[in-house]
């Protein structure tokens, strides 16, 4: 149990990160601020770097790397941060 946790904060920690410089590159890049489209793309590049990186990271030795359940581990925290940046894009423009 303390591992699944564990590894869910990490995965998430480790998402929310790539996604923040993802966005901050973006924009410095731009020089305008990110739109929905923008944070979308930037998730879903999150999601692809995190699944390659965790797969060569979940090697362990082995004679290659774990895509596979990669692709399911960083699936959702991967998401999760990119649903709260669209959710704190839309709250931030209301206000």
């Amino acid at each position: 149990m303390v591992y699944m946790l564990a590894s869910l904060v990490g995965s998430l920690m480790g998402a929310y990160v790539l996604l923040r410089l993802l966005m901050l590159v973006c924009r410095k890049l731009r020089r305008v601020p990110n739109g929905a489209p923008e944070i979308a793309g930037m998730g879903i590049l999150t999601w692809a770097f995190c699944t390659v990186v965790g797969g060569y990271g979940m090697k362990d030795g082995g004679p290659e790397p774990l895509f596979y359940q990669a692709f399911f581990k960083y699936y959702g925290p991967a998401m999760a941060v990119t649903v709260i940046e669209l959710v704190r894009l839309t709250v931030s423009r209301r206000l």
